[in-house]
């Protein structure tokens, strides 16, 4: 659907935008591959931080002593994220990160606090690091409440995370991340008033002075399209944010990828703003007696190429050269075949591999190729373009090579594939060696 590799971009090689929702990874990368992303965006500024429970010289932890971090996932894997041990103690977190985007995590406190001051630490993930502060309390973990006054009366919103859908109830990665300024340590609340059927909470300890992010998370589902707008309140401060919502797009059939004649699609090239890439159901084919729908894909500069698809019961099919969606490999003369590219019914996690397509390369070596998929997410939300698309298929596809004798490595490329009900291809996402590559979004449809 979305151009051959000689062109730009293509069903599984381009690539798509932003945010997420969520999950699961492929089977040789998720056993033993190492997550990879950052502490910090993409302006090297830490990400959010937060310190809950109490903490004071002699005692020791219980399951409210924590630290929450924000992280950017650049990469699906195994994580371990931990801190320096700073005067008897210190925070760590392992676990499986299942998709990329902005997560937060809980880091459990281990050890015990030796004496009262403030303790500086460094917490560590992948490459990049960030710092904190905690001021140990001298009052036998007798808290009072804080005193802060906000930055300002709007808030300062430092960033909205997550999606608000008209009717949809907001998911976990709904929050709210703004600065406050802490004059006295102590317990706090902060809170908004409930608008259009939501309202954003917080709660926890200031452990030290100075200006702190604080993250508001999301509970309820808007009712009604528009911005609304929130007041905040905390301590005898006020201020004000607004939220966006958007109406979802209402699919007119069940398919994930769309096969009926004269249905098209644009889409824009991330990567080179300006250009659009339109792909539209052109006609019908046959190849070895069996029917295949005719995708025309033409880009920016003219340049046109086709592909046929066809389902069977659902799974979707196409009918290409097995080199198509790798720069790894070129056959020297085109191996044909068809690939199982994409399910209906799909589940977090389900896996399936294609057939092998073997042939002599442009350097006269026998190669053979299969593609392994994997679902990351289901039934999922997302935003691309200002549009809200429901029940989003997230598959990735992971080629695969091996010589005449040996076992199948991957070419480390990628292609992460966000399939909408009922609309077909809304984003895709390209890696190569872990890192983000070409990507389109969709701009506009009309599906027959």
């Amino acid at each position: 659907m979305i151009a051959n590799k000689k062109i730009l971009p293509s069903i599984f090689f381009s690539a798509l935008l932003l945010l997420l929702l969520l999950t699961c990874k492929k089977e040789y990368s998720y056993e033993g591959a190492l997550a990879s992303g950052s502490l910090q965006d993409s302006a090297d500024n830490c990400l959010p931080k937060e310190i809950f429970g109490n903490y004071y010289a002699d005692s020791g932890f219980t399951d409210s002593n924590y630290l929450q971090v924000e992280v950017r996932v650049d990469k699906p894997g195994t994580y371990n994220i931990y801190t320096d041990t700073i005067n008897g103690y210190y925070f760590e977190a392992t676990g499986t990160f299942s998709a990329t985007g902005l997560t937060t995590v809980s880091l459990p406190g281990f050890g015990k606090p030796l004496q009262n001051g403030t303790d500086n630490f460094t917490v560590f993930f992948d490459t990049s690091i960030c710092n904190f502060s905690i001021t140990l309390s001298d009052t036998n973990g007798i808290i009072v409440p804080s005193q802060y006054p906000f930055l300002g009366d709007s808030c300062m919103v430092d960033s909205l995370l997550g999606f608000y859908i008209k009717g949809i109830p907001v998911s976990d990665t709904a929050r709210l991340s703004f600065p406050v300024d802490v004059k006295i340590p102590g317990t706090y609340g902060i809170y908004t008033d409930t608008v259009d059927g939501y309202s954003f909470f917080a709660k926890g300890v200031f452990t030290a002075t100075g200006t702190q992010n604080v993250i508001l998370h999301c509970f309820g589902a808007p009712q009604n399209v528009g911005t609304d707008v929130f007041k905040v309140t905390a301590d005898s401060s006020v201020c004000y944010f607004s939220v966006p919502v958007l109406l979802p797009v209402v699919p007119t059939n069940n398919d994930h990828f769309p096969l009926s004649l004269n249905s098209y699609w644009s889409y824009n090239d991330i990567h080179n703003p300006g250009d659009t890439i339109i792909t539209k159901i052109s006609s019908t084919t046959s190849t070895d007696g069996i029917s295949y729908k005719v995708f025309t894909e033409t880009n920016e500069g003219g340049q046109q190429s086709l592909s046929n698809f066809r389902k069977d019961g659902n799974d979707y099919y196409e009918y290409f050269s097995g080199d198509k969606y790798t720069t790894a490999v070129a056959f020297k003369t085109p191996v044909y075949g068809e690939l199982h590219f994409l399910k209906e019914i799909l589940h977090k996690g389900d896996q399936w591999i294609s057939d092998g397509y073997t042939g002599i390369t442009t350097n006269g070596q026998q190669k053979t190729i299969q593609y392994n998929f994997t679902c990351l997410g289901d039934n999922n939300y997302y935003i691309v373009n200002g549009s809200a698309f429901s029940n989003v298929y997230i598959i990735a596809m992971f080629p695969m090579v091996r010589s005449a004798t040996g076992d199948f490595a991957p070419t480390g490329e990628e292609t992460d594939t966000y399939y909408a009900r009922g609309i077909g291809i809304i984003y895709q996402q390209n890696y190569f060696n872990d890192k983000p590559t070409d990507a389109i979004q969709l701009r506009h449809w009309n599906i027959n």
